[in-house]
């Protein structure tokens, strides 16, 4: 939890980082967020296959990150999550979106594929207990 909250208040300090929420009264029951990829992103780095560099390199507005999207457990499948995906990249500048999944988390799995996302690669961070995650893409704007 606190090298989350750690990278949380990173990321909100990068130009271009969006945070949406949906709350039940006063209390939170899912969230999503992200930002654009810089030039300069290590977003690519711990793939476990190489990419061409044409689908790793970045430039101002090419690619943007969610990096986030949770939704608590006795809230799931109720379209929260689709509704937070959506008013995060609707309107996006970006040509590509890009996300990482756990390979086992099959409900995010199979939602992000009816979403329109396909698996692109495979990360893996440094560390002996960094897992693997899938890095998956989609265009921009969203088409339904």
């Amino acid at each position: 939890a606190a090298a989350t909250a750690r990278q949380l208040r990173v990321r909100r300090r990068q130009p271009g980082f969006v945070l949406a929420e949906a709350r039940h009264g006063g209390y939170l029951v899912a969230y999503a967020s992200g930002l654009p990829l810089r030039p300069s992103t290590s977003w690519w780095k711990d793939l476990t296959t190489q990419l061409p560099g044409n689908v790793t390199a970045e430039y101002p507005g090419r690619t943007f990150a969610l990096t986030e999207i949770l939704v608590r457990p006795s809230w799931r499948r109720q379209g929260i999550g689709r509704a937070l995906h959506d008013l995060i990249l609707d309107g996006r500048a970006e040509e590509r979106a890009t996300l990482t999944v756990p390979p086992d988390a099959a409900a995010a799995q199979a939602a992000f594929r009816s979403w329109g996302w396909r698996r692109l690669a495979r990360t893996r961070g440094q560390g002996p207990d960094v897992p693997v995650l899938d890095v998956l893409l989609t265009g921009l704007p969203l088409c339904r």
